[in-house]
């Protein structure tokens, strides 16, 4: 009788907390997707995708891993989901930014109340997470690589639940659900799920680290996560590809022109800049003509970044160090001030979060001072010093993309997340000792 009692009190809650979600996160993204001027930094790609469609409307099979792009389950899904919706490629990626934008902030209550068992903040948690992220999850421009801090969001609470969690079964079932995640974002652009990877890969080895000895299973997690991992974007697109005998691009290869290409940022000996077709004429120059983006070309701008590695080691060295710093000021820039060209469809939406910022701070520092507050152990200030460290981490991982490329907002977005959710963590874990150290006062 008390355990029929306790599982519909449990059926009740989950209903009202996915009730909620569900109210919330309607609200959020209507507020927010209310105009016509979306922008988009990814044209070029979009493109690409309309004349796939038009490919498939005249029955053919589209070169779906035969074209210049990040993710070949990006040229081979989204033409069709652009069929199933009757739209263009802008507004299909348009839907599924909103679509994917929706079911985060619906699903956040449930996972956060699986992780502290406490309503009220697992309600809470969604308008704290919009509150330190809503720019960069909502407001952002259409694109490709905000993907990589909407998989990162959605992917914590699994993260932090598989940290806790001992029992077999349930390890494997948050580290499946986080390999699909990661997986699902790659398809936008490969490694927008890096963040992810690397957070999970720091929870496997911290849970080893604190069993005291490595565990076969735990290696044995790793490599099926891996196999998850690249599974939707690169895996069955290439399968696909085989079967059909369709012409292959190596995307991967991808990477050693944007490596060239960044080099570009800043003077340098070479002549290069932060533009394509400069990269392919002196690359070209270097190593002979090919076709732009085919796998000799690719293979080409390997064997001239090498070659830059080789001859200049301090120049690249100084790139990537000035790109770093520039990437971690511009995370700070666009969180702490307003910058008026960024938010471009946001209507409800803290254009900084200093506010947020110094209200968490002063009830942080008061409630620790004041008469009725608790005192911070040792072992308190070191845990905190160390989430800060694993923090700022994170964040300069979201940032490797800014890194390796261009030090812009576009490429550096998913380090704005993540220094988001870093501050969206620690109000979490505040709420949660604040409300057990209430609850203990009120039994003596």
């Amino acid at each position: 009788m008390f355990g029929r009692k306790k599982q519909d009190s449990n059926f009740y809650i989950v209903f009202e907390l996915l009730f909620w979600g569900a109210i919330i996160s309607t609200f959020i993204i209507l507020i927010n997707f209310v105009k016509n001027d979306y922008v988009t930094y990814s044209w070029f790609r979009l493109s690409i995708i309309d004349g796939l469609v038009e490919e498939i409307k005249k029955g053919n099979i589209p070169q779906f891993l035969g074209k210049p792009e990040h993710s070949w389950g990006f040229m081979l899904y989204i033409p069709y989901v652009c069929l199933f919706l009757k739209k263009d490629a802008f507004h299909t990626l348009l839907f599924l930014h909103g679509l994917l934008s929706w079911i985060l902030f619906f699903l956040y209550p449930l996972l956060n109340y699986k992780i502290c068992k406490n309503k009220n903040i697992a309600i809470l948690s969604p308008v704290i997470l919009y509150v330190f992220c809503g720019n960069f999850l909502i407001g952002y421009k259409i694109d490709t690589i905000w993907a990589s801090g909407w998989c990162t969001a959605l992917a914590l609470p699994f993260l932090l639940l598989l940290y806790e969690e001992e029992n077999d079964k349930q390890i494997w079932k948050y580290s499946i659900i986080i390999g699909v995640i990661a997986s699902f974002a790659n398809v936008f652009r490969n490694q927008c799920g890096f963040i992810v990877l690397c957070m999970f890969i720091a929870v496997v080895i911290q849970k080893s680290i604190k069993a005291q000895r490595i565990k076969v299973k735990d290696i044995f997690l790793l490599i099926i996560f891996f196999v998850i991992y690249d599974l939707l974007a690169t895996t069955i697109p290439f399968c696909i590809g085989l079967l059909l005998d369709r012409d292959i691009i190596d995307n991967a290869g991808m990477v050693w022109h944007t490596l060239v290409t960044g080099l570009g940022l800043y003077d340098n000996p070479y002549g290069l800049e932060w533009k394509d077709d400069v990269t392919y004429r002196l690359v070209a120059e270097k190593f002979g003509e090919s076709i732009m983006y085919s796998d000799k070309y690719l293979s080409a701008c390997k064997q001239y970044f090498f070659y830059v590695v080789r001859t200049t080691p301090w120049f690249v060295f100084k790139t990537y160090a000035k790109k770093t710093v520039q990437c971690m000021v511009g995370v700070m820039h666009y969180e702490f001030t307003t910058v008026d060209d960024m938010y471009l469809y946001g209507r409800l939406m803290f254009t900084n979060i200093n506010i947020p910022v110094v209200a968490f701070i002063s009830s942080f520092v008061t409630s620790r001072i004041c008469k009725n507050g608790f005192n911070l152990k040792r072992a308190k200030y070191k845990k905190m010093i160390n989430q800060c460290c694993c923090g700022l981490i994170f964040v300069m991982l979201g940032c490797i993309q800014g890194i390796i490329a261009d030090a812009s907002v576009r490429y550096f977005m998913p380090g704005c997340v993540c220094f988001g959710l870093l501050f969206y963590y620690f109000v979490f874990d505040y709420l949660i000792e604040f409300l057990s150290y209430n609850a203990s006062c009120s039994t003596h």
